[in-house]
């Protein structure tokens, strides 16, 4: 399994590739990279996460969804909200699963979605089949 190290510090934050080695996160967030919601999300992930880890109490910035599945949150109090889930892994690590936008309620799925890329990436992890690239290998920095 591809793993991208989005950012490492005190905090690592990792994200998930897929079978075809497209990330998910990455390529979603590109794909709003003109809105400033995903801009700040971004940011977060590269730098405010890093640094400081996932702001827990805080739960304008993330909040714990179901099981071991956590939401980065992201946007305007009204309209469309962008949200990242992702999990934590032993030491200070974080893995980001899937990315999207949520109008009122997350959409049908995407927890259980989260969960299954857990299971699969402890499966790589524990069988040494995981291949973490860091981002600025991949955008040429």
């Amino acid at each position: 399994m591809k793993v991208i190290e989005i950012a490492s510090l005190r905090w690592t934050v990792l994200a998930v590739c897929d079978h075809r080695d497209d990330c998910q996160v990455l390529d979603f967030l590109g794909s709003h990279s003109d809105t400033p919601a995903a801009i700040q999300m971004l940011a977060m992930l590269k730098e405010y996460v890093p640094t400081n880890g996932p702001p827990r109490h805080n739960q304008n910035m993330s909040k714990h969804l179901d099981g071991n599945v956590f939401e980065f949150k992201k946007g305007p109090k009204t309209g469309k909200k962008y949200r990242v889930l992702y999990f934590f892994d032993e030491g200070n690590v974080v893995v980001c699963t899937t990315a999207f936008t949520k109008d009122k309620k997350t959409p049908d799925g995407a927890i259980d979605t989260a969960e299954n890329i857990r299971t699969d990436y402890l499966d790589a992890k524990k069988s040494k089949t995981l291949n973490i690239v860091k981002l600025d290998e991949i955008i040429g920095n």
